[in-house]
């Protein structure tokens, strides 16, 4: 879904960070300090995190303009927006919006509600034993309780937000996605407010471009849209899974 909302002009999603709770961090334990300090903590953090290489972006055009911006516009967000919006910019874009895609950002939705003024939230659900199927096929849990325990994390979060606040998430099925691209796409520009466009469906171009598509995760970025991979846990769990693909990973909770 990164690859398709970026094909729309308005608005980029930069490769996975995993940095925006460190920097919130950061700044908590920072914020008294001289706002040049800041502006140098919080551009030091993006630029020395492990995954930041895969964005291939120089922060370091931003310093003199942030330390010399007006006192009244001199917080967090100011710094954090500046550096996605240059990441469009040097993507050819002038965008409305961006956004994150990070997993584990589900973790820390309350730290990520206080940095930003009422942000919105996609939420991709897919059936939780596919979930765990995947992870474990490609190594992002050391086991299948693991696996399921971070989905039924991500479920439960996603709920309780959209209970709580339901104009800012919307949750897109997978299963939905993959059948009915456009529609759900549609749902998406409009949730977004902003014009849907056809060139979300053409979200193989550029590819190679996308800066963290070298992971084995992410090998199925170069191929179109399909439902194969709907219903792959059947032919992925062995007998002794059975207890988590029938009673941990049940009916009741797969779906939102």
């Amino acid at each position: 879904i990164r690859t398709m909302l970026n094909r729309h002009m308005e608005m980029e999603i930069p490769p996975e960070s995993y940095v925006i709770p460190i920097i919130y961090k950061r700044f908590l334990v920072y914020q008294k300090a001289p706002w040049e300090i800041l502006v140098q903590i919080i551009l030091g953090t993006f630029a020395s995190h492990p995954y930041f290489k895969f964005w291939k972006l120089d922060l370091t055009p931003l310093f003199y303009p942030l330390i010399s911006i007006e006192p009244k516009k001199r917080n967090l967000f100011t710094i954090v927006n500046r550096v996605y919006k240059h990441y469009a910019i040097t993507r050819g874009k002038n965008i409305k919006m961006w956004g994150d895609k990070t997993p584990l950002n589900t973790y820390y939705i309350k730290q990520l509600d206080r940095m930003f003024d009422k942000p919105k939230y996609i939420h991709l659900s897919r059936d939780g034993r596919d979930v765990a199927a995947s992870m474990m096929k490609n190594n992002l849990a050391p086991n299948l309780k693991a696996a399921a325990d971070r989905w039924l994390h991500a479920i439960k979060t996603a709920r309780s937000f959209k209970k709580k606040y339901p104009n800012r998430l919307i949750t897109i099925e997978y299963e939905k996605l993959v059948s009915g691209t456009k529609e759900e796409l549609k749902r998406v520009s409009e949730y977004l407010n902003v014009p849907y466009q056809a060139t979300m469906l053409d979200h193989t171009y550029n590819v190679d471009q996308l800066g963290d598509n070298i992971f084995k995760h992410h090998s199925n970025l170069k191929n179109e849209v399909s439902n194969k991979s709907v219903g792959k846990w059947k032919y992925f769990f062995s007998n002794e899974d059975s207890h988590w693909k029938n009673y941990y990973l049940t009916d009741e909770i797969k779906r939102n």
